[in-house]
């Protein structure tokens, strides 16, 4: 009986160290910086916007269920340097089909011309998300349009 005690307590002893098996988990946005305060119920993330890494950025934070980092990113993003980066075309949410808000019906998507918002198709996965992806799209596109704030 005393070789099997001894043999528990060393497998438990690699259990309390920080090696990579149990060691906490690194942040979930590596280019952390401050932002614009997340909502009230959502914790709050740090992100860095960049107009030129912004739609790479949102697609990888989505893509990675990371819907906090994705809406705290969104809401970061500053309109008018994303419209001079992204140069042309519209901003698409998916909802019973794919729409441009703040141009619906007036204006269809064009695959070729917007760029698809991953993560906010019909099935809500995130209702925080979906909402602050549908409202920076509705602004960008507005301004795009010249009808925006």
């Amino acid at each position: 009986m005393r070789p099997f005690a001894l043999v528990l307590v060393v497998m438990l002893v690699g259990c309390s160290d920080n090696s990579p098996a149990t060691a906490p988990a690194p942040p979930p946005l590596t280019r952390a910086a401050s932002t614009q305060p997340a909502s009230a119920t959502a914790p709050s993330v740090a992100v860095r916007y960049d107009p030129q890494t912004f739609r790479a950025d949102v697609t990888r934070l989505v893509n990675a269920g990371q819907y906090a980092s994705a809406t705290a990113l969104v809401k970061a993003a500053d309109i008018d340097l994303q419209l001079r980066a992204d140069g042309t075309g519209y901003v698409a949410v998916g909802q019973d089909m794919i729409v441009l808000p703040g141009l619906y019906p007036n204006v269809a998507y064009n695959r070729a011309r917007d760029w698809y918002i991953p993560g906010t198709q019909d099935a809500i996965q995130d209702v925080a998300w979906k909402n602050a992806a549908t409202e920076f799209a509705r602004r960008y596109n507005q301004r795009r349009a010249g009808k925006g704030e």
